[in-house]
């Protein structure tokens, strides 16, 4: 049985919220470009789109949506699918799962070799998180061993 076990929102946190966002500050940035208003405020807009660039790129966009099925994880940037093998798994690293609460959770798992998309995978759980914890945890058990660890 295949099992999502990313959140149902990727889709949005990976390409429509970004999307949106920029094109405010893109707008913002056209608007004082055609007035010519290079004042405070075009700087501000060019240092908030540069900063949302670099938020994006190292927290949204390397997002994937991953199934779990009896022996392998389905991965997808929703262009593209790849079985990865339970037994190609090196690490599983939960992060964000502290006090912290205002952060987003997210899981990476880390794989012996090259996928297609790397060596670490990334993916949200939404709030169910601990099941999928235990899921994870649970399929590597059957394979015969375990490696879920973790940092807040």
């Amino acid at each position: 049985m295949i099992r999502v076990i990313s959140s149902p929102f990727t889709f949005i946190l990976k390409f429509l919220f970004p999307a949106v966002w920029i094109a405010v500050g893109l707008y913002g940035l056209l608007v004082r470009l055609v007035h010519q208003q290079f004042d405070g405020g075009f700087f501000f807009i060019c240092l908030w789109l540069a900063v949302s660039l670099l938020i994006f790129g190292l927290g949204l966009f390397p997002l994937k949506k991953v199934s779990l099925g009896d022996d392998a994880l389905l991965v997808s940037n929703f262009i593209r699918e790849v079985d990865i093998p339970l037994s190609e798994i090196e690490q599983v690293e939960a992060v964000g799962f502290g006090w912290f609460h205002w952060t987003m959770p997210r899981i990476i798992i880390k794989l012996k070799s090259y996928s297609l998309f790397g060596k670490r995978i990334q993916l949200r759980p939404g709030y169910y998180f601990k099941d999928v914890i235990d899921d994870l945890n649970k399929a590597v058990e059957r394979k015969g061993f375990s490696f879920i660890g973790g940092r807040a």
